[in-house]
Formats: structure tokens, sequence, C-alpha cells
């Protein structure tokens, strides 16, 4: 199409044809030129690109380390000794540090817990013996 617009300009205006070879030389040139510009622009894109590979793979891994973490102390039997690696200040860090914190207190909860129950089944044993004792006294005053 392109090809038909000029023949048909050189038809109509026969004085163009002397300009041609100035119009290519410049459409050569800048070509060149444009190539130049090409070839700068996929250098800067592929600098580019890289740098957000990087920076995604420094968001990205902390976030699957924590996942990893709190999948590894969710499974299993529920081990409340274990916690997340803190490995930056961050959004993901903050986050590991306050689930580590949450964990501690439930741990010193449970451990409280686990206390109060133990002394209440001793005080339990010990009120047993001593009602079993009361008991063997009585059957031992009523059958003398």
């Amino acid at each position: 199409m392109l090809r038909d617009m000029f023949s048909k300009a050189l038809k109509k205006y026969p004085g163009l044809q002397r300009f041609l070879p100035l119009v290519g030389a410049a459409v050569i040139q800048n070509k060149d030129e444009f190539m130049t510009g090409v070839n700068q622009m996929i250098k800067y894109n592929s600098i580019v690109g890289l740098m957000i590979f990087v920076f995604c793979l420094q968001i990205i891994k902390p976030i699957n380390d924590a996942v990893a973490g709190l999948k590894d102390i969710s499974e299993g039997d529920g081990d409340l000794t274990k916690r997340l690696t803190v490995s930056s200040g961050d959004e993901v860090g903050i986050l590991s540090q306050v689930f580590n914190t949450f964990i501690e207190k439930l741990q010193t909860m449970i451990t409280d817990i686990s206390e109060q129950v133990n002394l209440l089944s001793l005080n339990a044993t010990i009120e047993a013996a001593r009602a079993g004792d009361a008991g063997k006294q009585r059957i031992c005053h009523c059958g003398q």
C-alpha cells in the first residue's frame, strides 16, 4: 500500500525522484538511531525487571518462611515451644514477633492451669485419704 502511494506521488510529481536518495539516507539514519534507542530500552527494561524480581524475592521469602513456621507449629502435636524466626523489622518480622509473644503467653497460661489442676488433684487425694481414715475410725468405734 505504501509502495502504491509512492508510485502515485512520483507519477504526479516527477521532480520528487531527485529527493529520494536524501529521503532514503534520512530513513536509514533514523532507523539506526531508532534501533540504538530500542537497544538501550531493552537493556534498561532488563535491569528494571531483574531489580523487580530480586525485590519480589525479598518480600516473598519472609512470608513463605512465616507460613512454613505457622504450618509446622499448627500441625502435629502443636508444640508450643516452637517459635517463628524473626529475621527483619518489616511487617512480616513484626507478625512473627507478635505471634511468638502470643504463644509465650498461651504457654504460660497452660502451665499455670496445669499447676492448678495438679494442686487440686493433690488436695483431692489428701481429702480422700482423710475421709478414708475417718471412715475407718468410725467403723472401728462402732464395732467396739
